[in-house]
């Protein structure tokens, strides 16, 4: 045999050695030298749990993609549940912090509209706000359970509240445009608003 090796029945009479390493410590499978209590090597498939039909967890040796629900992971994690396309929402995934009362997170999946998946989803859950941003502390963008959008403002007190000091060209507080022109311009020092123009020197100015 070899060290470390654990053995194997190869016929009816006779062992040889197995792909597991035990050095006393670490378990390897498929390494003689196991990095940890349990250490997988390998290509191909290197870890499939399943409950004898479906997979759970699959990992790739090859590209070292994460499957759970799928044995075919193109990216690095990935998710699939097939839950149907009943009406309603369908999640597939949820990062939560598991901690009462708040219960704090996200939830992702699907909509389906009886016949087909009719839209993508995401969700905060609890009812507690969506919040979006770059890195940093403050938040770009707040969506709260109402429907109402803050950009600027982490409590919109309408469907699309717009709030913060202005450092962009022209004191742009908002900025509609055709992708050439301006057609509606508010500057976040004055309150001035434009039509037409992104210099409006009264409260409306109309351009054009």
């Amino acid at each position: 045999g070899t060290a470390n090796r654990l053995v194997r029945w190869t016929g009816d009479s006779t062992v040889g050695t197995s792909v597991i390493t035990d050095d006393g410590t670490n378990i390897g499978i498929g390494t003689t030298s196991p990095q940890s209590l349990l250490h997988v090597s390998g290509t191909g498939s290197t870890l499939n749990v399943s409950n004898g039909t479906a997979s759970h967890l699959y990992v790739s040796g090859t590209s070292g993609n994460v499957g759970i629900g799928t044995t075919g992971p193109t990216n690095k994690l990935m998710v699939v549940n097939d839950d149907g396309v009943a009406s309603g929402e369908h999640f597939v995934a949820s990062f939560i912090r598991q901690t009462t009362p708040d219960n704090a997170g996200v939830y992702l999946g699907y909509r389906g509209d009886g016949a087909v998946s009719s839209a993508s989803l995401v969700r905060g859950s609890n009812n507690l706000p969506l919040v979006f941003g770059a890195t940093g502390t403050n938040q770009a963008m707040t969506i709260t359970n109402a429907g109402n959008v803050g950009i600027g403002t982490t409590s919109p007190s309408s469907l699309l509240h717009v709030s913060g000091s202005t450092t962009a060209q022209n004191n742009a507080l908002l900025n509609v445009s055709n992708g050439t022109n301006s057609v509606l311009f508010v500057n976040g020092t004055s309150g001035n608003v434009g039509i037409g123009t992104t210099g409006p020197v009264a409260l409306l100015h109309v351009a054009g």
